[in-house]
């Protein structure tokens, strides 16, 4: 962008290429990464968020501010506060097991990923996405492949358009 600003400055490029630099360098990245993301065409509004969150996103301490208002997912400072939930979460578990009652054994697997995760710095979420991945997939709940990477979409009760 630099470059960008300095060759328009200096007469090299007109303001007609350096918007089509802008666009490929700032615009089209940021509503293509969303695109993927949400796994749809975007709105106007979405792709404006996309655009803001992409170019906040080079700001230290500006993103984390403003990513939670823009993207809605909550910000962790550090790994170390997810995993002492996970720990919290895998120790409660244990209690409930030990003291006879019944535990959901899928979320007693989640749990125990996420502290391996944690415990051995492993990518646990993406483990967790994979295997419900598998199990949707040979349940017969999905036929996306791209469950294996991704996480299930959540279902937004207005129309999406998709690509």
């Amino acid at each position: 962008m630099q470059e960008t600003n300095q060759r328009l400055k200096l007469g090299d490029i007109n303001m007609i290429e350096a918007m089509k630099a802008y666009w490929w360098i700032m615009i089209f990245p940021a509503v293509i990464a969303g695109m993927i993301q949400r796994r749809e065409l975007p709105d106007a509004k979405s792709a404006l968020k996309d655009i803001a969150g992409y170019w906040l996103a080079a700001f230290p301490f500006v993103r984390d501010i403003f990513s939670p208002m823009i993207t809605g997912y909550k910000y962790t400072m550090t790994p170390v506060e997810g995993a002492g939930g996970s720990f919290a979460r895998m120790g409660k578990y244990v209690g409930t097991i030990a003291s006879g009652e019944k535990v959901d054994p899928r979320k007693l697997v989640k749990s125990a990923t996420r502290a391996a995760g944690y415990a051995f710095g492993l990518p646990a979420n993406q483990m967790i996405i994979t295997m419900d991945g598998i199990v949707d997939l040979s349940s017969g709940k999905t036929r996306q492949l791209s469950r294996l990477m991704f996480s299930e979409q959540k279902k937004d009760k207005k129309k999406t358009r998709r690509f």
